[in-house]
């Protein structure tokens, strides 16, 4: 059996750097909580800016390709969540068997723009709200950063105590705070190893302060 050398290892928490079509099936385990906020594809890129600003181009980086093969890469996963732009949620639906959406509806929304985002989930998990609201002004570590409200209302609402929430494309790794502050065991993959980095800074800031965003 192959095996891959952890970047971080801490606390329930595993980061592995690296392309998720090459690692997932061989770091997730049977059984596991897929949670991502997987590329768009659409070229939109989110900057950072001041608090309440919203600066975006229109550019296509390599990592930008809205996939949905990698769902099918983890060994029988217990449940699959699945940010995606509005358009995208029936393709993504249309993969996976009883979908139900739930909505990250947006309190800053910018001219023009939808004020939600889906989030397609199956199966359907037994417990809510099936939306959520939170200020989307910030994003300080990546320019598709979801704020750490939304994902630990997500972790809590598709998983249980004892699960592993694995994220395929972690960022700057939002998805294993939350995880981690909801006492889940949690396993990140990130392409990138300047956001790897800054993940593993993120889940230090959280054990010295506890509320680090």
């Amino acid at each position: 059996m192959t095996t891959v050398q952890p970047y971080y290892e801490h606390a329930g928490i595993t980061i592995y750097h690296g392309d998720a079509r090459q690692l997932l099936s061989v770091v997730a385990p049977a059984g596991a909580v897929l949670l991502s906020d997987q590329p768009y594809g659409t070229g939109w890129v989110r900057g950072g800016g001041k608090v309440g600003e919203f600066t975006a181009k229109h550019e296509k980086p390599e990592w930008d390709v809205f996939d949905t093969d990698w769902m099918a890469l983890a060994p029988n996963p217990k449940r699959i969540a699945v940010f995606c732009p509005i358009g995208k949620a029936e393709v993504i639906s249309s993969v996976l068997p009883s979908p139900v959406v739930f909505h990250y509806m947006k309190t800053n929304v910018r001219p023009g723009a939808a004020n939600r985002e889906p989030i397609v989930i199956s199966p359907p998990p037994e417990r809510g709200p099936f939306k959520f609201s939170a200020y989307n002004g910030d994003a300080p570590f990546h320019p598709c950063q979801k704020p750490i409200e939304v994902m630990r209302w997500l972790v809590g609402a598709v998983s249980d105590p004892g699960d592993v929430i694995v994220d395929p494309f972690m960022g700057s790794g939002t998805t294993l705070r939350a995880a981690k502050g909801l006492g889940r065991r949690a396993i990140g993959i990130e392409l990138d190893e300047g956001y790897c980095k800054i993940a593993i800074q993120r889940l230090a800031q959280e054990t010295l302060f506890g509320v680090a965003q």
